[in-house]
């Protein structure tokens, strides 16, 4: 569904619209749970959830994200809205040449440390990133980057880990 609608946006030359009025639909989904529920509830009729989507947004937004609407209402497919957004938005991103990736660090990053962790990941991958980042103290300090199937873990806890491997592969060499 993101694929089509990412093609049929881009034939028409209307990409940066849809990517924001899909934002703006992902924001209301994800922000306000009566109304996900109620275009995701299989116990309201379709024409219902149908005359809704009219009211809301027929003079807002564009007639592909209606459409996209109405289909994933009536194949019952609503339940996927939030990830239909969100890929729509990871293709969107890609065709710009901007590709997502993870940090995860011991403790949050100031804005000059990500700044320069993002020019220095961006310098090893080749590729524009728009970073996710993260915090989880057991790492104990270091990152753990992702980036499509690459894996780099730098964190104190992993180094642990390894040590750990060697010193209890040599306790079985000695044995």
């Amino acid at each position: 569904y993101a694929q089509a609608l990412f093609n049929a946006a881009r034939k028409k030359d209307i990409v940066e619209r849809i990517a924001e009025e899909s934002k703006m639909l992902l924001t209301l989904l994800t922000d306000q749970p009566m109304f996900r529920h109620f275009l995701e509830g299989p116990q309201i009729p379709s024409w219902k959830k149908r005359e809704l989507i009219d009211k809301a947004f027929k003079e807002k937004i564009n007639p592909l994200l209606m459409n996209l609407l109405y289909i994933a209402i009536a194949r019952e497919r609503a339940t996927l809205l939030i990830a239909m957004f969100q890929e729509f938005h990871e293709i969107e991103q890609r065709a710009q040449g901007v590709f997502p990736g993870k940090v995860t660090s011991a403790r949050e990053l100031d804005f000059d440390e990500k700044l320069r962790l993002k020019g220095a990941l961006e310098k090893y991958t080749q590729c524009q990133l728009r970073l996710e980042y993260r915090v989880s103290p057991p790492l104990l300090g270091g990152i753990i980057f992702r980036f499509r199937d690459l894996l780099i873990d730098s964190s104190i806890r992993h180094g642990l880990d390894e040590i750990k491997k060697c010193f209890h592969g040599r306790e079985a060499e000695a044995q």
